[in-house]
């Protein structure tokens, strides 16, 4: 769980919108957890309710599933990512953000929440992610991640997902469009495939 914990206790500013739900995640594992899933959650120690989410673990009583990490380089994180069995990412935003795509170019199968209908908006394809919203969702989607073989598939359509829709095939003219209209030279642009 590398997402800034965040929803909204010490950080809630009127309309603010891009709050990460992850509290329904911390619920949903320690619940899976009672009921026989042989997991642990290793989670950054980061986010504005990074504190709160140390006490709600405590008051459920599962300070042992979760291993906690303070700091963590970029390549520490892909490394991370590249050895974790599930990502998770954010469930209020309903769509995917930078760390979803970074940990699903590496092969890691990804759960966050995501609006499908908003999403095909951008995307012809349903985004290649492990879809839970609420508690009760990502209870069912935990509950039921049981093959690895499945888990590593799921990493594949993550990974081919990410490089059709962002890779650098998929992004040349649209970074090239937005250079004309910022009219940039496109000569400096980078792109990386």
């Amino acid at each position: 769980h590398p997402s800034n914990l965040d929803w909204g206790v010490w950080d809630n500013a009127p309309g603010r919108a891009s709050m990460k739900g992850n509290d329904r995640f911390i619920r949903a594992f320690c619940r899976a957890r009672e009921v026989g899933l042989d997991a642990r959650c290793d989670i950054l120690h980061r986010g504005p309710d990074r504190n709160t989410a140390r006490r709600l673990i405590k008051e459920l009583g599962h300070n042992d599933s979760f291993q906690w990490f303070y700091t963590m380089s970029r390549s520490e994180l892909l490394q991370f990512f590249a050895r974790s069995d599930v990502v998770v990412d954010s469930f209020d935003v309903g769509a995917l953000g930078f760390l979803s795509m970074e940990a699903m170019s590496v092969g890691a199968p990804v759960m966050c929440g995501v609006d499908e209908p908003s999403a095909r908006m951008s995307y012809r394809d349903d985004t290649a992610v492990i879809n839970a919203g609420t508690e009760d969702q990502i209870f069912e989607k935990l509950m039921a991640i049981d093959d690895r073989d499945e888990l590593a598939n799921q990493g594949d359509r993550g990974r081919r997902w990410v490089q059709k829709y962002h890779g650098g095939d998929a992004m040349a003219p649209v970074l090239v469009q937005i250079s004309t209209l910022l009219k940039r030279d496109v000569r400096n642009l980078v792109v990386v495939k």
